[in-house]
């Protein structure tokens, strides 16, 4: 596993295996409930989720993503590798991730690139997940949605589900202030 086209095949291929592992806990991205940890989708759940992050950790060491850490390639492999690693529980981590490929994609293309959309989209899902403050996800979908806005019409399905995302955001915490936001 060397070659560019290998390592995002292998990327998509982890990001699949997320989706399925979320769809065994009975949940979509948006966090809807999850069904007993007990049971067998569960468990399934669990094994897909090792393979998709055995996956991304072998991307991740290869040559062409470790050896120039500020590639776009690997920024793409970091906002994948962010959700599942939300996904299992480290939200921490996570956030570290798609952080460090925001900030890849950024200074690579400018903070309008639609690239840049979608690490602020998977960085809101990992913070309204993990029980961020409102306001920080929420900067974060409506940054989304206006630079996806420059590039697609508004019934595009991306903006449709940030707009989704946004109508069912709750109000801020009380007290929170938007000096309480750090992108």
């Amino acid at each position: 596993m060397g070659h560019p086209v290998v390592l995002s095949s292998s990327v998509h291929l982890g990001e699949t295996l997320r989706q399925r592992a979320a769809r065994y806990r009975g949940r979509d991205d948006r966090r809807s409930p999850a069904r007993e940890r007990s049971s067998p989708g569960e468990r399934e759940a669990e094994r897909l989720l090792a393979e998709a992050k055995r996956i991304f950790d072998q991307v991740l060491s290869a040559p062409h993503m470790d050896g120039d850490r500020d590639h776009p390639d690997r920024a793409c492999a970091l906002v994948r590798y962010s959700h599942l690693l939300h996904d299992q529980g480290n939200s921490e981590a996570a956030l570290t991730e798609v952080k460090n490929a925001i900030r890849i994609y950024t200074e690579k293309y400018g903070s309008q690139h639609p690239y840049v959309a979608e690490a602020r989209h998977r960085r809101a899902l990992i913070r309204k997940g993990s029980g961020g403050r409102p306001l920080r996800w929420r900067e974060d979908l409506t940054t989304a949605r206006d630079i996806y806005l420059r590039v697609h019409p508004t019934d595009h399905p991306l903006i449709q589900q940030i707009e989704e995302e946004l109508r069912d955001a709750s109000d801020p915490t009380p007290g929170e202030t938007a000096n309480d936001r750090h992108p």
